[in-house]
């Protein structure tokens, strides 16, 4: 099972992000742009695809377009899926939804 941390970087890499090490060796991530306005770099914990609906919402934008063009069977009912995990109004389970067809569209696409 993946963490909450390997969840944020596999949106972070699907929503086109750079990578980059602190001088500590840590990971930093830059988005251009993120949801919160421009950052040089934030560490992943900086991340809030998890807790917010501002941070999600893009990443859940770029599922659908990329599941609506495609239109077969699998594809449908993952977007159906999306979209009603979004529609449950709990940012964790639309979370949760995101990784799955990220993950899916990683392997197959």
């Amino acid at each position: 099972m993946k963490t909450i941390e390997e969840k944020k970087l596999i949106i972070a890499k699907f929503m086109d992000a750079k990578f980059s090490n602190y001088a500590d060796g840590s990971k930093g991530v830059i988005l251009n742009p993120n949801p919160d306005g421009y950052l040089p770099m934030m560490g992943i914990d900086g991340l809030k695809y998890n807790t917010s609906w501002d941070w999600l919402m893009p990443v859940v934008k770029k599922c659908r377009t990329h599941l609506f063009s495609l239109r077969n069977a699998t594809e449908v009912y993952m977007l159906r899926d999306l979209e009603y995990a979004v529609l449950t109004f709990e940012v964790e389970e639309a979370f949760e939804e995101v990784i799955n067809v990220i993950e899916w569209y990683n392997e197959n696409l």
